[in-house]
């Protein structure tokens, strides 16, 4: 479990606030509370796991619509199915380890589960196969997640249960196994055997950046969870933990549904396992420190000393050493990786501005231009640092805005205003691969700051990422 540290603070770092990243912070420390605060500390700074739980319910509760589903932005009046499951997945989960939720929330949630379960519908899916892209028709991945909330919720829904069962051929692994999971839940011992694969197989979805947010890694922890839940001795169990290991030794790059998902998995082993009835010692330097058991953390202040380690007692131990930092030169590393993200200056007029000489109190207007690669992209995050020596005027220019120079500016699905910066988020659908955003600042401080750079990323996908535009600006009186 140590060795998920960095994914960990990793997912709860992550800066975004749409539904589905909500639940994935806190979803996962339902179950590792217990050991979340040792082994990413600095990911904690403001609460324990418990209150991260509890924001997160009272959070989801106000997103909640009126038809019982859950908006994917605050304040919006847009639901995305799989969303929907996920957060109704999670506020059973809470509840069913003690957090209060209220139950007209967790009902009304319920019912909308059971309404995307009983539509059948039907998507595309693309998978590898021999180094190739294959394409079929098969259940929707959110219809069939919704079948295993529901029966986990002891709602289960044996009608459109039978019928998947019955056309087996619109079923993947991964809702093979929610499905069989569902079967187990309703006390169907034997249809969930008969559903369940004798051997374990990855799959190998092609990565989603929107709708149920797709992908090998999240198929796979989706199917150890499951067995976690309803099938304690099924052999799969550890060939599903060590595929998913191996693939995070590999140090890439995981999306939010990815790094949940793995955790929360991970998070149940751990509660299931037995505790090691082990001692020792660990030697930093010349100091001593006593390991009595469980998951510990030792400081080893200041860094570069030997650390050693002495074990006493039956069982097994393991260790994992965190090191992190930042770069002393400021520098980050500008690139476009099939998106690209430009911003640019400019005076009400819209010419460009000398940043090495903008007066105090003048009015500057941002124009922020995004371009993909592709037709169809979802849920692309932009996000604008600004200066010290500026602040924000006015963050929603449109049409209205007596700049003659703006015409047809894009309009975000969502705005996220801070003190230090502006985050956009936005998709490309239609045909349409370029978009442009406008913001007014004004330079308050008079001095020279550091202007750090624009960066845009599809939240779910970082093969679609850009990242430009670090310099300096001067402010004079």
């Amino acid at each position: 479990m140590v060795n998920f540290a960095k994914e960990l603070k990793s997912l709860l770092g992550y800066p975004h606030g749409c539904i589905e990243q909500t639940v994935s912070k806190a979803f996962p420390q339902i179950y590792l509370r217990d050991i979340a605060s040792v082994i990413a500390p600095t990911a904690l700074t403001s609460g324990s796991p418990t209150y991260y739980v509890n924001e997160a319910i009272t959070k989801i509760t106000g997103m909640q619509l009126h038809d019982g589903t859950f908006s994917y932005w605050p304040g919006g009046t847009d639901s995305n199915p799989w969303c929907t499951v996920y957060a109704t997945h999670f506020l059973f989960e809470a509840r069913r380890a003690g957090y209060v939720v209220m139950d007209g929330t967790l009902n009304r949630a319920l019912e909308a589960v059971a309404r995307i379960a009983r539509d059948k519908k039907t998507e595309d899916y693309y998978s590898y196969e021999a180094n190739k892209v294959t394409v079929r028709r098969i259940a929707a991945k959110s219809s069939i997640y919704g079948l295993y909330v529901l029966a986990l919720a002891g709602k289960a829904e044996r009608s459109v249960m039978d019928f998947y069962r019955a056309e087996r051929s619109l079923l993947t692994l991964d809702t093979r196994h929610l499905l069989a999971a569902a079967y187990a839940l309703a006390g169907d011992r034997r249809t969930s055997t008969e559903l369940l694969p004798a051997q374990f197989a990855p799959e190998s979805p092609v990565r989603t950046s929107g709708e149920d947010f797709d992908s090998p890694v999240r198929a796979t922890a989706l199917m150890l969870m499951t067995l976690l839940e309803t099938d304690l001795n099924n052999p799969n169990i550890p060939r599903l933990m060590e595929y998913l290991s191996r693939n995070y030794q590999q140090n890439v790059w995981y999306s939010t549904q990815e790094n949940a998902f793995t955790l929360l998995a991970f998070g149940k082993a751990a509660r299931i396992a037995a505790a090691t009835k082990v001692t020792g010692t660990i030697t930093v330097g010349g100091n001593q420190y006593p390991y009595t058991g469980g998951t510990q953390r030792i400081d080893l202040e200041p860094y570069g000393k030997t650390v050693g380690i002495a074990i006493q007692g039956t069982g097994r131990v393991y260790y994992t050493l965190a090191v992190e930092g930042i770069r002393t030169d400021g520098v980050v590393k500008m690139e476009d990786r099939n998106l690209q993200i430009r911003r640019e200056i400019l005076d009400r007029t819209g010419a460009m501005v000398n940043t090495g000489n903008i007066r105090q109190n003048d009015l500057l207007v941002i124009r922020l231009t995004l371009t993909s690669s592709v037709d169809k992209l979802a849920y692309v995050a932009i996000s604008d640092l600004l200066p010290a020596g500026f602040e924000i005027e006015n963050p929603r220019i449109t049409e209205g805005t007596n700049y003659a120079f703006i015409q047809n500016p894009a309009v975000p699905d969502y705005m996220d205003i801070r003190d230090d910066r502006i985050l956009l988020y936005t998709s490309f659908t239609g045909g349409k691969r370029q978009q442009q955003f406008f913001y007014a600042v004004r330079a308050v401080t008079p001095g020279t700051f550091v202007l750090p750079p624009v960066n845009a990323e599809a939240m779910y996908d970082a093969s679609y990422s850009s990242t430009a535009g670090q310099g300096r600006i001067h402010v004079v009186r």
